[in-house]
């Protein structure tokens, strides 16, 4: 794994260690990840008609729920302003 060295505002010797690009990556067990770069369940390889699908999917849930919580307040006013 790369190191990066400190930086003091006071020294002119700012060098980084740059990662190397030849290392392999870093294993975690706990780690949850898609099965390469051509997994069909990643987003990103997701067709643009079910991307657009999911979004309106979604838009319309967060706009159901705030309409829904606020529905009960016109009629807790029993009519009086």
């Amino acid at each position: 794994m790369a190191t990066i060295t400190e930086h003091s505002s006071l020294s002119n010797d700012s060098a980084v260690a740059a990662p190397k690009m030849d290392a392999k990556p870093e294993i975690v067990d706990d780690l949850i990840d898609f099965d390469g770069p051509d997994d069909p369940y990643k987003p990103l390889n997701w067709p643009m008609s079910k991307k657009v699908t999911v979004t309106v999917l979604y838009s319309f849930c967060t706009m159901g729920t705030t309409w829904a919580s606020t529905m009960s307040v016109p009629a807790s006013h029993n009519g009086r302003y």
